[in-house]
């Protein structure tokens, strides 16, 4: 049975501040404080390509290399399109799940994406985009967020979308940098995951590193709204997007 809830598709972009000079304010330390069960986004799984060498010598005949190719040029011999894709409504392609990253497909922020990484005042960190079901706050599932390690700067932690009266976006988020001289205890969280069992995870892989900043942050959403949720040091863009599980086509009129 196909759910027949509305889903969404959120794309997010993480985001480090790099002017320090002017910047006299002082943080104290963050204690971690992550949702012992989180969410864990996936990626798609692309089939693997097969590198195995072909022989050059097959063995066929000059002859059986061509085809003859019959070509219709009756233009009213063709039948019409009936239906093309709507491009303003995204869906979930066939064999793509809920809380799936699929990093191959075009992401809809990428031009917010060329300008960041082509100022002097920001490094993007990493984007994901993913499609989800969003749920009243009691019932919503906190997703655990990972940019995953960038020239150094690494941005985690959780994020949580609800519905009340509007869609709303609530992230606990933590900076940290990668640190020689800093060896982090384990800190284990129970992930759920949409193709295996829950497991555990120490969300300190990389044990050499210091988290330095915190983000708590909660902001109203709505459709195809930019938000930028930020702290002086780093943040992220969001976009939310009213989405299909299948294709929305539109009439060839």
């Amino acid at each position: 049975l196909v759910s027949e809830e509305p889903i969404y598709r959120i794309d997010l972009v993480f985001i480090k501040y790099l002017p320090e000079a002017n910047n006299q304010e002082v943080f104290s330390k963050p204690e971690i404080n992550l949702n012992k069960q989180l969410i864990l986004l996936e990626e798609f799984p692309y089939p693997s390509i097969s590198t195995e060498s072909i022989p050059l010598n097959l063995g066929y005949q000059h002859n059986s290399l061509f085809i003859s190719v019959s070509i219709d040029d009756d233009e009213d011999s063709k039948e019409p399109i009936q239906k093309r894709i709507d491009p303003d409504v995204p869906y979930l392609d066939e064999g793509r799940s809920l809380f799936q990253v699929d990093s191959g497909k075009e992401f809809s922020l990428i031009k917010e994406v060329s300008k960041l990484q082509r100022s002097r005042d920001y490094r993007v960190l990493g984007f994901k985009s993913w499609f989800q079901e969003i749920e009243s706050k009691d019932k919503a599932s906190p997703i655990f967020l990972d940019s995953g390690f960038f020239k150094g700067s690494r941005i985690f932690g959780e994020f949580n979308l609800y519905k009340q009266r509007f869609l709303h976006a609530e992230a606990s988020l933590y900076l940290s940098e990668m640190n020689p001289s800093v060896e982090i205890e384990p800190y284990l969280i129970d992930l759920r995951s949409i193709s295996s069992k829950d497991f555990k995870q120490n969300i300190y892989e990389e044990k050499n590193q210091q988290v330095l900043y915190h983000l708590d942050q909660s902001r109203k959403i709505k459709n195809k709204e930019l938000h930028y949720l930020d702290h002086p040091k780093f943040g992220f863009l969001l976009s939310i997007t009213n989405a299909k599980r299948n294709p929305v086509f539109l009439d060839n009129d």
